[in-house]
Protein backbone atom coordinates (compact mmCIF):
# COMPACT_ATOMS: atom_id res chain seq x y z
CA UNK A 1 0.00 0.00 0.00
CA UNK A 2 2.84 2.37 0.86
CA UNK A 3 4.51 1.64 -2.49
CA UNK A 4 1.34 2.44 -4.38
CA UNK A 5 0.86 5.67 -2.46
CA UNK A 6 4.49 6.63 -3.12
CA UNK A 7 4.14 5.88 -6.84
CA UNK A 8 0.98 7.98 -7.08
CA UNK A 9 2.66 10.82 -5.20
CA UNK A 10 5.73 10.79 -7.46
CA UNK A 11 3.58 10.59 -10.60
CA UNK A 12 1.39 13.52 -9.51
CA UNK A 13 4.48 15.61 -8.71
CA UNK A 14 6.01 14.93 -12.13
CA UNK A 15 2.69 15.69 -13.80
CA UNK A 16 2.29 19.01 -11.97
CA UNK A 17 5.85 20.13 -12.80
CA UNK A 18 5.44 19.23 -16.46
CA UNK A 19 2.20 21.22 -16.60
CA UNK A 20 3.90 24.38 -15.31
CA UNK A 21 6.74 24.39 -17.84
CA UNK A 22 5.27 25.25 -21.21
CA UNK A 23 7.44 25.65 -24.26
CA UNK A 24 6.62 26.40 -27.86
CA UNK A 25 8.62 24.64 -30.53
CA UNK A 26 9.42 26.69 -33.62
CA UNK A 27 10.72 24.70 -36.59
CA UNK A 28 12.00 26.48 -39.68
CA UNK A 29 14.11 25.64 -42.71
CA UNK A 30 17.60 26.86 -43.61
CA UNK A 31 17.69 28.64 -46.99
CA UNK A 32 20.99 28.18 -48.89
CA UNK A 33 20.57 31.40 -50.89
CA UNK A 34 19.70 33.75 -48.01
CA UNK A 35 21.34 32.27 -44.90
CA UNK A 36 24.92 31.54 -43.80
CA UNK A 37 26.51 28.76 -41.76
CA UNK A 38 29.33 29.39 -39.25
CA UNK A 39 31.71 26.54 -38.43
CA UNK A 40 34.05 25.81 -35.50
CA UNK A 41 36.62 23.12 -34.75
CA UNK A 42 35.81 20.94 -31.74
CA UNK A 43 38.19 18.07 -30.89
CA UNK A 44 39.79 18.35 -34.35
CA UNK A 45 36.39 17.98 -36.00
CA UNK A 46 34.66 20.71 -38.00
CA UNK A 47 31.09 21.28 -36.86
CA UNK A 48 28.40 23.92 -37.13
CA UNK A 49 28.65 26.73 -34.56
CA UNK A 50 25.60 28.68 -35.66
CA UNK A 51 23.51 30.13 -38.45
CA UNK A 52 22.94 33.66 -39.74
CA UNK A 53 19.27 33.63 -40.72
CA UNK A 54 17.70 36.41 -42.79
CA UNK A 55 14.55 37.51 -40.97
CA UNK A 56 12.84 40.61 -42.25
CA UNK A 57 15.60 42.92 -43.47
CA UNK A 58 18.37 41.82 -41.12
CA UNK A 59 20.34 38.67 -40.35
CA UNK A 60 19.98 37.20 -36.88
CA UNK A 61 22.59 34.83 -35.48
CA UNK A 62 21.27 31.57 -34.04
CA UNK A 63 23.84 29.77 -31.90
CA UNK A 64 24.00 25.98 -32.13
CA UNK A 65 25.48 24.23 -29.12
CA UNK A 66 27.96 21.39 -29.24
CA UNK A 67 26.23 18.09 -30.08
CA UNK A 68 22.88 19.86 -30.52
CA UNK A 69 22.00 18.16 -33.78
CA UNK A 70 20.11 15.04 -34.63
CA UNK A 71 19.45 13.11 -37.81
CA UNK A 72 16.30 13.55 -39.81
CA UNK A 73 14.66 10.22 -38.95
CA UNK A 74 10.99 11.06 -38.84
CA UNK A 75 8.98 14.18 -39.51
CA UNK A 76 7.76 16.49 -36.76
CA UNK A 77 4.03 16.84 -36.32
CA UNK A 78 4.39 20.62 -36.10
CA UNK A 79 4.49 22.52 -39.41
CA UNK A 80 7.50 24.53 -40.54
CA UNK A 81 7.25 28.27 -39.91
CA UNK A 82 7.80 30.71 -42.74
CA UNK A 83 9.98 33.81 -42.39
CA UNK A 84 7.05 36.16 -41.72
CA UNK A 85 5.83 34.01 -38.80
CA UNK A 86 9.41 33.67 -37.55
CA UNK A 87 9.85 37.47 -37.65
CA UNK A 88 6.75 37.95 -35.46
CA UNK A 89 8.00 35.36 -32.96
CA UNK A 90 11.48 36.95 -32.78
CA UNK A 91 10.03 40.44 -32.24
CA UNK A 92 7.90 39.24 -29.32
CA UNK A 93 10.59 37.01 -27.82
CA UNK A 94 12.39 37.66 -24.53
CA UNK A 95 14.50 35.71 -22.05
CA UNK A 96 11.48 34.71 -19.97
CA UNK A 97 9.76 32.90 -22.86
CA UNK A 98 10.48 29.21 -23.39
CA UNK A 99 10.75 28.92 -27.15
CA UNK A 100 12.63 25.99 -28.62
CA UNK A 101 14.01 26.85 -32.06
CA UNK A 102 14.88 24.02 -34.44
CA UNK A 103 16.49 24.58 -37.85
CA UNK A 104 16.07 22.00 -40.58
CA UNK A 105 19.39 21.89 -42.48
CA UNK A 106 18.63 19.72 -45.52
CA UNK A 107 22.21 19.74 -46.84
CA UNK A 108 23.23 17.42 -43.97
CA UNK A 109 19.72 15.97 -43.42
CA UNK A 110 19.84 17.14 -39.78
CA UNK A 111 17.88 19.25 -37.36
CA UNK A 112 19.75 21.67 -35.06
CA UNK A 113 18.56 23.05 -31.72
CA UNK A 114 19.43 26.76 -31.84
CA UNK A 115 18.66 30.02 -30.06
CA UNK A 116 19.28 33.71 -30.69
CA UNK A 117 19.34 34.81 -27.03
CA UNK A 118 20.47 33.32 -23.74
CA UNK A 119 17.46 31.99 -21.86
CA UNK A 120 16.83 32.14 -18.13
CA UNK A 121 16.88 28.79 -16.38
CA UNK A 122 13.85 27.82 -14.32
CA UNK A 123 14.61 25.85 -11.17
CA UNK A 124 11.65 24.89 -9.04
Amino acid sequence: MKKIFLCVLVFSFVQSVSQKIHSDTVIFEFNDRLDNVHYRVHHNKKEIAGFNILIGKKKIYFNAGIYNNFKLINKFSKPLKNRIELNKIIQNDNTDRLFIFIILYKKESKYYYVDHIVRKMICE
